[in-house]
């Protein structure tokens, strides 16, 4: 038994999504699997552990050769990573692992986190799922695996704690190491956004702070990287510490992989101040919203080194922006839209701007508003999401949706066809009116000209960013081929 001895190999894996493999005619990226990436860290800095990270993700691995890798290396320990998507893949491979080794099992991830009875059951494959933010609890594992209790109390103690729905949250995020990326890693966690360079990026990615104080209906944590509504922050100089670690690692653009960058405006000054003071020169990236920044913290940033900033302006229908609680301030949603990109146009800071379409209620006309408004905003680039009623978002959560069973879930995704859809548009409509969205922004001469004027270079540097376009342009004309035929 596994807690008759001590642990030495911990094999940590993302588990790989079939339904982003099977519809995969939207670009993406992949965020780092940050608690995977901490967990890593954290152990190796308590202990003498050999660890192994696989993301599935990134590196595709059919099943059987994933079981067979984790039975050869000889692991003591497996903790897997897995989202709603990838329920059915992680379950049959801990079944599988499990039918040829007694190998103590984690299940960790928004998945256990949002629905964590689906993993720890009686019968089930995993010893205990943990929920939430499962850094420190998996070195507490350890500590108790090595105290000689018996796998049957620990799995007792775990499923005590998982029946009681506490998500765990970190509050001492200075005390976390920084997680170490392997030039592979560099490679394979990047963004397509374009930015204005000639040189082929090096991305660095960065959680800054943990929690989001807003309650948008749509937010779940299979689009979130924390957890929790409870903003909590790191010092400015643990935040620029790691990245001048990240850059003596060859890193040349860090992304802020926050939830809300802009959550709290002090946060965004001290780090500002603290990459000034130590006279940095980095490029950086974040998500912000347009209700919490103004003048003066945008010059502030550009002078930083912030080079991108994505938005959710989501609609331009006040009706729609009230239904998604986007708007808790109570302004002017569109013409705060506006002021605020206008401002970044003239500091120099590129923009992406989110959307979503197929809003609860949604009419025809209120998306095609939305599609002018993205037009008169001007940002460099745009990214369109379906609405989709995740688990754990509120919408779910409050309505019929939560009766939702597993395998309708992992049919759902916000670019791929709406499985689930609560505007007054049908589903196929949907489809067309995203093509019809790209289409409108896109191919619009002016903008194209300007666009591969300001970002050619980056293009031909970072040439799966110029694949991620076509992809873009090949689901408008597939679309429009569609409609004619």
């Amino acid at each position: 038994m596994i807690g008759k001895r001590k642990v030495s190999k911990i094999y940590l894996i993302r588990m790989d999504s079939p339904i982003l493999k099977e519809n995969g005619e939207h670009p993406r990226h992949f965020s780092p699997p940050f608690t995977l990436k901490y967990i890593q860290a954290l152990a190796i800095k308590d202990g003498d552990f050999q660890i192994k990270l696989v993301d599935c993700l990134v590196t595709p691995i059919p099943l059987e050769k994933l079981v067979n890798d984790v039975l050869i290396w000889d692991s003591d320990l497996l903790i897997v990573s897995s989202s709603t998507h990838s329920y059915e893949q992680a379950i049959q491979f801990c079944s599988l692992i499990k039918s040829k080794k007694n190998i103590f099992t984690v299940a960790i991830g928004q998945g256990p986190t949002a629905h964590s009875l689906d993993y720890s059951f009686s019968a089930s494959s995993f010893d205990i799922a943990l929920r939430g933010e499962a850094e420190k609890e998996v070195i507490s594992l350890l500590e108790a695996l090595k105290s000689g209790k018996s796998e049957k109390e620990i799995s007792e103690e775990y499923q005590h704690k998982s029946s009681k729905n506490e998500v765990n949250l970190i509050w001492d995020l200075d005390h976390l190491p920084f997680p170490e990326y392997t030039p592979l890693e560099t490679e394979a966690y990047r963004y397509l956004y374009p930015i204005r360079t000639w040189k082929r990026l090096r991305w660095g990615h960065i959680l800054s702070s943990r929690g989001c104080q807003h309650g948008c209906i749509f937010c779940s944590q299979i689009i979130r990287e924390t957890y929790g509504s409870k903003v909590r922050l790191r010092s400015p100089a643990n935040v620029v510490d790691e990245i001048e670690y990240l850059r003596s690692k060859g890193v040349n653009i860090v992304a802020f992989d926050d939830d809300n960058f802009t959550a709290l405006s002090k946060h965004i000054i001290g780090i500002c101040k603290e990459i000034l003071r130590r006279k940095l020169k980095v490029k950086w990236i974040a998500h912000a919203r347009v209700d919490e920044l103004n003048v003066f913290l945008i010059t502030l940033m550009k002078r930083a080194g912030c080079v991108l900033l994505r938005f959710g302006i989501e609609s331009a229908s006040e009706r729609i922006i009230k239904i998604i609680q986007k708007n808790p301030r109570n302004i002017n949603w569109t013409e705060t839209s506006k002021s605020i990109l206008s401002c970044c146009r003239r500091a120099g800071i590129t923009t992406n701007a989110l959307f979503i379409i197929g809003n609860p209620g949604e009419t025809a006309e209120e998306m095609k508003a939305t599609i002018k408004l993205s037009k008169e905003l001007s940002p460099d680039l745009v990214q369109v999401h379906f609405f989709t009623p995740y688990p754990g978002s509120a919408i779910c959560e409050n309505s019929h949706n939560h009766a939702l069973k597993i395998n309708e879930l992992l049919r759902m995704h916000h670019y791929i066809y709406p499985q689930i859809n609560l505007s007054n548009v049908s589903a196929d409509d949907l489809i067309t009116m995203r093509a019809v969205f790209y289409g409108s922004f896109l191919l619009r001469p002016f903008f194209l000209l300007g666009h591969f004027f300001n970002f050619l270079l980056f293009y031909i540097n970072n040439i799966e960013c110029s694949y991620a376009f076509s992809k873009i342009l090949k689901i408008i004309f597939q679309r429009r081929g569609e409609e004619r035929s």
